[in-house]
């Protein structure tokens, strides 16, 4: 299992990059992610993309958006 505060910090860094690119993700919606992420597990990419979009995207015309932050977060 990965150190709890590594996981926090790098899905606090993720969401900070989302605000940048535009997305709201409230304080609350940061909380649902970590329980999000944290119900379906590590193990599964898709399914975390999944758990994380299913919190912070609004609009289904976001999602490719979404995954496209997401895949260059991820990249650097």
């Amino acid at each position: 299992m990965p150190d709890p505060r590594a996981l926090v910090r790098v899905l606090d860094e993720l969401l900070w990059s989302l605000r940048r690119a535009g997305f709201t993700v409230s304080t609350a919606q940061a909380i649902d992610v970590a329980r999000a992420v944290a119900a379906v597990g590590l193990e599964h990419e898709d399914r975390v993309r999944d758990a994380i979009a299913s919190v912070v995207v609004q609009r289904a015309c976001d999602r490719a958006r979404f995954d496209r932050e997401l895949d260059a977060f991820f990249a650097s």
